[in-house]
């Protein structure tokens, strides 16, 4: 499996600000906000896998496998201190890494890295822009409580 670690640094406030609610509160705004980072990514490596011309989906009772762009899928985990969204080729479409990798037999047609490298920022901004109206949502339920 391909596994890229990236750390969010410079958004002390908004750290801070989810910081100070309850727990159950810090995983709505922090789940929300990893569910917008995760749809950029999935959008981007969607554009941006290889098509195959001659993959067809046929569906008269038989069960062909999805294209790779529509096999992308996203998983977000939180636990104590670390929060984590995974987005690639679902397991259906495991011959995905072998796409980004290549084999001996296969010359690489990378997606994911170059999604990553193009998208990155654009992940951070959805992050922190979900996260924040997440935050002022559930700030004002608390008010109002």
């Amino acid at each position: 499996m391909i596994e890229v670690t990236v750390e969010i640094k410079g958004l002390a406030e908004l750290d801070a600000a989810i910081r100070a609610l309850p727990d159950a509160m810090q995983d709505k705004v922090v789940r929300a906000g990893l569910t917008a980072a995760g749809k950029v990514f999935v959008d981007g490596m969607q554009r941006r896998a290889p098509k195959d011309p001659h993959h067809r989906v046929i569906r008269k009772g038989q069960a062909y496998p999805l294209p790779l762009s529509q096999s992308i899928a996203t998983r977000v985990s939180l636990a104590k201190d670390r929060a984590t969204v995974k987005v690639g080729p679902s397991k259906q479409a495991f011959w995905g890494r072998f796409q980004e990798l290549g084999t001996k037999y296969q010359t690489p047609q990378p997606f994911m890295t170059p999604t990553l490298q193009a998208d990155g920022q654009i992940a951070v901004a959805a992050f922190a822009t979900i996260a924040r109206d997440k935050l002022e949502d559930v700030a004002a339920a608390v008010r109002s409580a």
